[in-house]
């Protein structure tokens, strides 16, 4: 199989943008994935791949690239920005509990870490709650990798 040269990833992107301006969403998703899959790392077009993919009903393609999205920013200095796409994907997972309660245990470790990293314990405790609730509503069992994530104490508020 012949490598894709970096212009070429670019080329495909470039395509994937007129197929869909033109309403061949199918396509322009082929598109965007071949071009992901060739040039790993561009934030713009594994975001575009996973919100192109949200919208045609592909919640594991899309996942997979909210997900390859946020290493990307995160990757290239740009951590606060790697936090939107995890949280899209975890409310993508949320919606397909039970079928996704792996999925839904590793993003919420992700996005709670790189919360943590970012110093926002608070938020990191809030999605950590919000995944035990979606599977408590559900009444379904609580993972164990979801049980035993360790996060930092409440903090008090400060005293006025």
């Amino acid at each position: 199989m012949r490598r894709t040269t970096p212009s070429e990833a670019e080329a495909l992107a470039l395509e994937a943008k007129r197929f869909h301006a033109r309403g061949e969403h199918e396509k322009a998703l082929a598109l965007l994935r071949q071009s992901s899959d060739a040039l790993p790392g561009r934030a713009r077009v594994e975001l575009d791949t996973a919100e192109l993919a949200r919208r045609l009903g592909q919640s594991e393609v899309a996942v997979r690239h909210y997900r390859r999205a946020a290493v990307a920013y995160a990757q290239t200095g740009f951590a606060r920005q790697a936090l939107a796409p995890l949280r899209t994907a975890l409310h993508v997972e949320l919606s397909r509990l039970p079928r996704s309660a792996a999925s839904v245990v590793e993003i919420t470790r992700e996005l709670a870490d790189r919360l943590i990293l970012q110093g926002f314990a608070a938020d990191a405790r809030q999605v950590v709650e919000q995944s035990l609730g979606a599977f408590v509503e559900r009444g379904l069992g609580i993972p164990d990798g979801l049980a035993s994530l360790s996060l930092p104490p409440k903090s008090k508020p400060p005293r006025l």
